[in-house]
């Protein structure tokens, strides 16, 4: 047996052994795997947990239940663990992909999920001051862009100011 123990975010593509099972285990997901390429993503900040199928088949379970459910090519499973809830959805491939090209890609991302993939991804922390104005539907695309040039674009079309000092950022609506 092949298992993974996983707390963040990786690629997989895994040839087929039917003598040897593939396992990816998160805090909250287990994957089984046949032969497929797919990502994982377990967000601690959120408490999600996403598995993107891009080819072949797996099975997901969430260690909360005995219920398993099996993704075809183009389904993500998004199990939120404050809810307990499993949720299957289509999703954008390259959205999901495209970090391993060192792509940053928001698709009609809120303020929340903006600010976990930017700490995730630059290993900063961000604090925040006042409220956003409106709700946050950020899209954009970097590619090995620094940290001040995607805030910079960020707070023109989101209207904040923000200061960055060593790993601390902070924004002020």
């Amino acid at each position: 047996e092949r298992t993974v123990k996983l707390s963040c975010e990786a690629f997989f593509v895994v040839e087929p052994d039917p003598l040897r099972s593939f396992t990816v285990e998160t805090a909250s997901l287990t994957t089984q795997v046949l032969g497929t390429s797919f990502n994982v993503k377990e967000d601690s900040n959120t408490l999600t947990t996403k598995v993107s199928l891009l080819t072949g088949s797996i099975q997901i379970q969430s260690k909360e239940s005995r219920g398993e459910r099996i993704l075809v090519p183009g389904q993500e499973g998004i199990f939120d663990a404050k809810e307990s809830s499993l949720e299957i959805r289509g999703f954008d491939q390259r959205a999901t992909t495209c970090w391993m090209e060192g792509w940053l890609v928001f698709r009609n991302s809120q303020f929340a999920e903006v600010k976990s993939l930017l700490e995730d991804w630059y290993g900063v922390t961000i604090s925040v001051e006042g409220t956003a104005r409106r709700r946050w539907n950020y899209s954009g695309d970097f590619q090995h862009e620094t940290l001040q040039n995607v805030l910079e674009s960020m707070a023109f079309s989101e209207t904040f100011t923000y200061q960055i000092k060593d790993k601390h950022i902070t924004i002020k609506f």
